[in-house]
């Protein structure tokens, strides 16, 4: 397990991650893990947004040393409340897991819970073969972090084309989001229109302003979060047939395929990877 790692990114709900891994406790972590999580929250907005567009900002960092030492739990959630624990909020969240207080031993790890088969995980992929991890790790999202740590751990050609294929990955989220904006952006333009001639009848600019806003708004988000999900559906299969070592859909099909029809070819790669016998 390496250093400080951090990383930015968008969940299936929307909401803005920021993962990394400590292998120390440098000074003022707190403070920096509070400062991710603010940033991470307002720096969604941006001119003319309103605050219901905000989307929850979430830290998680993963501690190789003990941060709390009075806390005996594995995994630690902070959360906005008041003194007598009344949720305020579930916007701004930061998680840690600490390795160090970890129990759990290969034998019962069928019964342990999420975040302590994840720091089992973290702590022993390294170390552990295929074979072995698709036998106590058959979920969907163990199989896909098997999958990234079998490519990093490749030659250096083989290397360089998993990050070839990750940058593409990206330019594929950032293409569907353009497409995603230009097509809202046209929808916009007619809405204003529309809006300006109801607008002309009295007492209802207001309503009808506040309205359109609104919906702009839930359409931005929507295109977004669609041309996310199709992008990581894609590096998904790239990521799992080189696992199989079958062939490879060129980048045509992939562009041309629905969200369904991609979201049928990940499951289709992840139950072929999980029945393989080892």
């Amino acid at each position: 397990m390496r250093g400080a790692c951090p990383r930015f990114s968008t969940d299936c709900q929307g909401r803005k991650l920021n993962i990394e891994i400590q292998t120390s406790l440098p000074l003022g972590i707190r403070q920096r893990l509070a400062y991710y999580d603010a940033r991470l929250y307002v720096d969604q907005l941006s001119e003319g947004d309103q605050y219901q567009a905000l989307r929850p900002a979430i830290v998680i960092c993963v501690l190789t040393k003990t941060l709390f030492p009075g806390r005996s739990g594995l995994h630690s959630d902070f959360r906005l409340r008041d003194a007598a624990g009344e949720l305020f909020s579930d916007d701004l969240q930061i998680h840690t897991l600490e390795l160090t207080k970890l129990h759990v031993e290969r034998e019962n790890l069928g019964q342990a819970a999420p975040a302590e088969r994840w720091a089992y995980f973290l702590l022993h992929a390294e170390t552990m073969s295929g074979p072995e991890i698709l036998e106590f790790f058959r979920e969907p999202e163990f199989v896909e972090a098997a999958g990234v740590l079998e490519m990093i751990n490749q030659t250096p050609e083989q290397l360089q084309e998993y990050r070839a294929r990750m940058k593409f990955q990206m330019d594929e989220i950032a293409r569907f989001d353009y497409a995603r904006l230009e097509g809202l952006q046209e929808g916009r333009q007619e809405g204003r229109q529309e809006g300006l001639q109801e607008g002309r009848q009295e007492g209802r600019q207001e309503g009808r302003q506040e309205g359109r806003q609104e919906g702009r708004q839930e359409g931005r988000q929507e295109g977004r979060q669609e041309g996310r999900q199709e992008g990581e559906f894609i590096g998904q299969i790239s990521v799992l047939q080189s696992i199989l070592g079958i062939s490879k859909p060129t980048r045509e099909e992939l562009l041309v395929s629905s969200l369904s029809e991609l979201t049928a070819i990940v499951r289709q790669l992840q139950q072929q990877l999980a029945d393989r016998k080892p």
